[in-house]
């Protein structure tokens, strides 16, 4: 069994499908396009899921098992996956932004010190960005 704060190559691939997903529906305006690509984001999450089932606990019926008795429920479970794929994207944006404006880490950092903020302020400015984002469409 891995350990369930490593996500495999697999969820890095399908978390990037899903951030492409996200993107597009940043940019789409029209109502029925937006709600097609929401479904599609739900399908990620959901292929997304039936892979950590099979790779941690080879079959459904185990995963229920070992979730009752941890006290969980299948929609606690489920929306834990989610929150892990959100957060690794968060990570990737916020990287990818430190790249392309900072350069470094150690420039960021320096800018961050300069304003009197954390590096956890700003990944949850970030974070509020791609929320602000995709709720607008």
């Amino acid at each position: 069994m891995k350990p369930k704060n490593v996500i495999g190559l697999t969820t890095v691939v399908a978390a990037t499908v899903f951030l492409s997903l996200l993107a597009v529906r940043w940019h789409v305006s029209q109502k029925g396009s937006a709600q097609f690509v929401a479904k599609s984001e739900q399908s990620v999450i959901d292929d997304l899921v039936s892979q950590r089932i099979r790779s941690e606990y080879g079959d459904r019926a185990t995963l229920i098992r070992t979730l009752q008795a941890k006290g969980m429920t299948f929609e606690s479970f489920h929306q834990q996956v989610k929150q892990e794929v959100e957060a690794s994207m968060i990570d990737d944006l916020v990287n990818q932004r430190i790249r392309s404006e900072y350069g470094d880490r150690a420039a960021l950092i320096r800018m961050l010190q300069a304003k009197g903020m954390t590096f956890e302020s700003f990944r949850q400015q970030v974070k509020q960005e791609v929320e602000a984002n995709a709720t607008r469409h």
